[in-house]
């Protein structure tokens, strides 16, 4: 399981190498010999925030899944809460007055509190495993 970095990271160094990550879906190995101009229309660099958000949780969904097409067990639910948060919690620091928003945080942030302590008191390697991958020790009181 990657860590949480690896997870929120948009774009490579060089957003028009062939292992850069491509927009709507598309994986660098089915497109090897394209043009340089439609990699560049493809770079994750000219995708909007929707989707760029979109990729970060499939990435944080392909990570945390046990099996292919996991989307519902606890440990993918944190992830994916992680990635929204962090994305609400960087449209705050330059919206502080959006109070809609801050309850947002705050409801995403309980729900994910709640799913923690769930699998904390059910499985808890993997609660262990999950804190430690999504670098939540500092935000789960123990």
């Amino acid at each position: 399981v990657p860590h949480l970095a690896a997870l929120l990271s948009t774009t490579a160094s060089a957003p028009t190498t062939p292992a850069a990550p491509l927009r709507f879906g598309i994986k660098p190995e089915t497109v090897p010999e394209v043009s340089e101009a439609v990699r560049r229309v493809l770079s994750m660099a000219n995708a909007s925030n929707a989707e760029v958000t979109q990729a970060k949780v499939a990435r944080a969904i392909e990570a945390f899944a046990s099996r292919p097409g996991d989307t519902g067990s606890t440990p993918v639910q944190v992830a994916v809460l992680t990635v929204k948060i962090e994305n609400v919690r960087a449209h705050l620091k330059q919206h502080v007055k959006d109070n809609p928003s801050k309850r947002g945080l705050v409801m995403l942030v309980n729900k994910r509190r709640k799913l923690l302590k769930y699998l904390k008191r059910t499985d808890f390697d993997s609660y262990r495993r999950t804190v430690y991958s999504l670098n939540l020790e500092k935000e789960v009181k123990e």
